[in-house]
């Protein structure tokens, strides 16, 4: 399969994540870690303003993580 892109596409709003868009991610991330046909994922803002400007602050209430801040966390051996 090779590199697999994934382009985050939200360019009105500088590509700020979503709780879902974060989620889609780290559910992504997860289901690619064991697959042995991607050894590469490729993310790319659209637009051309910037790659991405973090997190939507409109929805930081919506997130139910440890800390609204902490995107995804990885362990170092998923890099590797």
């Amino acid at each position: 399969m090779g590199p697999l892109l994934k382009v985050i596409n939200r360019p009105k709003k500088i590509n700020a994540m979503k709780p879902e868009m974060s989620k889609a991610l780290a559910l992504l991330f997860t289901l690619l870690n064991n697959e042995d046909a991607v050894h590469i994922i490729l993310l790319r803002g659209e637009g051309e303003r910037t790659f991405i400007a973090g997190r939507d602050l409109r929805t930081l209430s919506r997130y139910h993580f440890i800390h609204p801040w902490i995107f995804v966390i990885v362990p170092i051996t998923a890099l590797l």
